[in-house]
């Protein structure tokens, strides 16, 4: 006899939320290597959050904050709270501690939120964000 699993509408809604965000970051890496960014770190995750990629934009380490989003016109600062950006930022600094022994350290950092619309290419890149 096969077992069938009841989902709840909260589990369906999150499941689908997890695939248009891998969708999401899927793009926005292809869009950063495209741009000549060299990819370091997907999905890093601290005790604070995670951030979703991490980049060298020539001599600057960014991280990216990526939200992917159906709607065409949405403002990309209602995606992105000041308590995430200091979670960004908390995330940033255990990474800067811990990868490679501290090799980034002494490297120009930035915060980048890149917004895509409709998991198309078509999308906002906000730079500097924090």
């Amino acid at each position: 006899m096969i077992e069938k699993k009841r989902i709840k509408d909260g589990q369906r809604h999150q499941k689908g939320a997890v695939q248009k965000g891998k969708l999401g970051e899927k793009i926005a890496q292809d869009y950063l290597k495209n741009s000549g960014v060299k990819i370091i770190c997907v999905n890093y995750h601290s005790r604070y959050g995670e951030v979703d990629i991490i980049g060298l934009d020539g001599d600057s380490l960014v991280f990216y904050e990526v939200k992917a989003y159906l709607r065409q016109s949405v403002n990309p600062s209602e995606f992105i709270t000041l308590k995430k950006i200091g979670n960004i930022k908390k995330t940033v600094l255990i990474f800067l501690n811990k990868f490679e022994n501290g090799k980034f350290l002494d490297t120009m950092c930035r915060i980048d939120l890149i917004c895509i619309r409709n998991f198309e290419h078509v999308f906002d890149h906000i730079k500097n964000i924090a």
